[in-house]
């Protein structure tokens, strides 16, 4: 079907031909002697098609119709893609023509932007957050002078698999926790931070040296049983001790705090579900920038 009198032509051309005989299939367009020869076409056809028949043996069941279907979406949507991406890199190959153009013609010294420092991609960015499940996890180790500073991935939920904390509810988990925190006569020394993570999915907690993830569960149970049996005001909840005081839910607190506690005595994960950082044809590692 074409609104190109000629395509139309020149598919009748191929189909009419002796070999192929299937010029009737194809209506032309325009004036009513066109419809008239294509009514009688398909009238001295009839015949022809008497003799069609489907091979039922092969049977195609509705699923792999719609499996085969959804492939063929997908190979048309990366293809629609690559003709995007195509379309972009020809426009920054023109960009940079004309720039080294202008560089040409000016005193900019081309060599000036060659140098453009590119960041690595962080530890917590590496690890599959797809297959991450609760529980403790170091995040990254850095050594400050002789010191040895340890962050540690308190992950109460699976991100992206369970609904992150409600904001209020975390908030309240951060000034209860980290009162204990600060307060416990054995930890209180060796933490540097606790607050929740920017994703709502857990919180982070830096302490001065290293220790295994088995031993921050036992002060991580201590501190998530003091939420649960915490019945007083939340410290630190007035507008001149909180930048957003109103911003506090402390019965929802106390349930995530019991859930947690649940999955680090009946279920522990410790170690990260890495991902592989990807990279080109030529083993050039993509970075986040």
């Amino acid at each position: 079907m074409s609104n190109n009198n000629a395509a139309i032509e020149n598919i009748y051309d191929k189909l009419a031909k002796k070999e192929n005989d299937l010029g009737f299939l194809v209506a032309r367009l325009g004036n009513s002697e066109n419809k008239k020869k294509f009514i009688e076409n398909q009238i001295a056809a009839s015949d022809r098609c008497k003799n069609w028949n489907l091979d039922f043996k092969t049977e195609i069941s509705q699923e792999t119709i719609y499996e085969e279907t959804r492939a063929l979406k997908k190979l048309f949507d990366k293809q629609e893609v690559q003709s995007s991406l195509l379309q972009e890199k020809s426009q920054i190959e023109a960009e940079y023509h004309y720039f080294l153009q202008y560089a040409k013609n000016s005193d900019i010294n081309v060599d000036d932007f060659k140098y453009i420092y590119i960041m690595d991609l962080i530890p917590s960015f590496q690890v599959d957050h797809t297959h991450l499940l609760p529980g403790i996890y170091i995040s990254r180790q850095d050594k400050v002078g002789e010191e040895t500073i340890t962050t540690y991935d308190i992950r109460m939920t699976a991100p992206n698999q369970e609904p992150a904390l409600q904001p209020s509810a975390i908030h309240t988990i951060e000034h209860i926790v980290a009162t204990f925190l600060r307060n416990d006569p054995e930890w209180k020394d060796r933490i540097i931070y606790w607050g929740p993570m920017g994703c709502l999915t857990g919180n982070y907690l830096i302490l001065k040296g290293t220790y295994p993830c088995v031993e921050v569960k036992e002060v991580m149970l201590r501190a998530f049983r003091y939420v649960v049996d915490y019945d007083a005001e939340v410290p630190g909840t007035t507008p001149a001790t909180c930048g957003n005081y109103l911003l506090h839910d402390l019965p929802m607190a106390k349930w995530e705090a019991a859930r947690y506690i649940s999955r680090l005595q009946q279920d522990f994960h410790s170690e990260y579900p890495n991902i592989e950082r990807p990279a080109d044809a030529g083993g050039l590692m993509f970075h986040d920038a």
